[in-house]
């Protein structure tokens, strides 16, 4: 079953513009990772600073694998050096309704 996964996280104000070079330098090589369908991402037109990324992959364990490379690879260092705090991470299921 796949999931989504939706990470909300605060960026300090003076890393704004260096966490858009930095998404749009590392995403593509995401959105290539086995087993992402896709992974967006939204600023808060209200609250600039309010980052929200939506993915969606083929499983929880992909996910997994994805978010432990890059762990790695000091990418989660990188990004979490920009957060004003914690990233909140919420993984969700679709039902049929």
């Amino acid at each position: 079953m796949s999931t989504t996964v939706i990470v909300q996280a605060n960026i300090r104000p003076e890393s704004i513009e260096n966490i858009k070079l930095y998404l749009a330098e590392i995403l593509p090589e995401t959105r290539k990772f086995d087993g992402c369908k896709y992974v967006d991402v939204y600023f808060d037109s209200d609250v600039p600073n309010k980052m929200v990324m939506v993915e969606e992959w083929d499983s929880r364990e992909h996910y997994k694998k994805y978010h432990e490379r890059r762990t790695e690879t000091g990418v989660i260092d990188k990004i979490r050096s920009m957060i004003d705090g914690s990233a909140d991470i919420s993984f969700l299921n679709k039902i049929d309704a």
